[in-house]
């Protein structure tokens, strides 16, 4: 299982914990499922949809990085300079009307985004119950929409020559790993070894 961000790149999670940049939650993340066999090709991912959903999600994205702001710079200057009374009473207010607008957005667009009653309801309670929750809610609405097909061949389509090259060199690296504890007679090996052939053919 693999998460793919926007101008981040591919980061393989199969094994280790991955940790987004916590200082930008408004960049989607998507759930990618590594593969070793080409049979994905059969049902990629279309870039034009994917790009739509994405488009779907700037105004949510603004104002995510809004809270951002209000949240890790207004919060912390409003208690050492104003303590704990209307100042911070008022800035509360506008963090949770943030929430509400973003909220607002998502259920108005909740089918285009592919979110069901059930889902915004969580999402919601979630953001009320504690703000900082709702910084999330660009990452939690795109990981719930996993990417199609073979990851690798979209990465190809979507990253520059350098950046797949990179990557591509990762993979193998990876693969060798994995390859050096099977088998040379296992059907495992053989698809290692097939995949890997095939990601370098790519990058070539």
């Amino acid at each position: 299982m693999g998460v793919w961000s926007p101008g981040m790149g591919v980061a393989d999670v199969r094994k280790n914990l991955y940790v987004p940049n916590p200082l930008t939650p408004d960049h989607p993340l998507f759930r990618a499922c590594w593969v070793v066999s080409s049979a994905a090709d059969e049902h990629q991912e279309d870039i034009e949809k994917l790009q739509q959903f994405l488009n779907e999600l700037n105004p949510l994205r603004y104002m995510t990085f809004s809270l951002f702001v209000l949240l890790l710079i207004g919060l912390p200057v409003v208690l050492l300079k104003f303590g704990t009374g209307l100042a911070l009473l008022l800035l509360l207010g506008v963090i949770y009307c943030t929430i509400s607008v973003m909220l607002a957005l998502i259920y108005r667009q909740r089918d285009k985004l592919g979110l069901s009653r059930k889902t915004f309801a969580k999402l919601a309670f979630d953001s009320f119950a504690c703000a900082p929750f709702a910084l999330n809610l660009v990452r939690k609405i795109t990981l719930h929409r996993s990417l199609v097909g073979d990851p690798v061949r979209f990465a190809h389509q979507v990253l520059d020559a350098d950046a797949f090259a990179q990557l591509v060199q990762i993979l193998c690296h990876r693969v060798d790993e994995e390859i050096e504890f099977e088998d040379e007679a296992s059907p495992r090996y053989s698809a290692l070894k097939d995949f890997k052939n095939r990601i370098a053919s790519m990058a070539s």
